[in-house]
């Protein structure tokens, strides 16, 4: 599980941060802030899925995966917009660009494994 959870974090850094600086976040401070929001919610997110994926009920673990996703986005997006220093983007929207795109490329690189 330690893996699982290390590995989704740092593809998750990976690709918030690679979609960010496409988004026009330039400043480091503002990346550094992407990466402890991640450390911050990414590890009990994948936690909670790798618990509900062990009982085996498809219909849960979908429903939980979106419940928990859609949350996440205004949480994240809250911390984008108090502590963001980059104002040309909205923060909630970083916020749901970044997760759709993480949360897509674990779901393809599931699929493929």
């Amino acid at each position: 599980m330690l893996f699982s959870l290390l590995f989704s974090l740092a593809l998750t850094i990976c690709t918030e941060i690679t979609v960010s600086i496409s988004a026009g976040i330039r400043s480091l401070k503002d990346l550094l802030l992407i990466c402890t929001t991640q450390i911050l919610t990414n590890p009990p997110v994948v936690f909670f899925a790798i618990r509900i994926a062990a009982l085996n009920n498809i219909g849960l673990y979908w429903f939980y995966i979106f419940i928990i996703e859609t949350s996440i986005i205004p949480i994240e997006g809250y911390i984008y917009k108090k502590y963001l220093t980059n104002k040309s983007i909205n923060p909630y929207q970083l916020s749901a660009l970044n997760n759709i795109t993480s949360y897509g490329i674990g779901v393809l690189l599931g699929l493929i494994s």
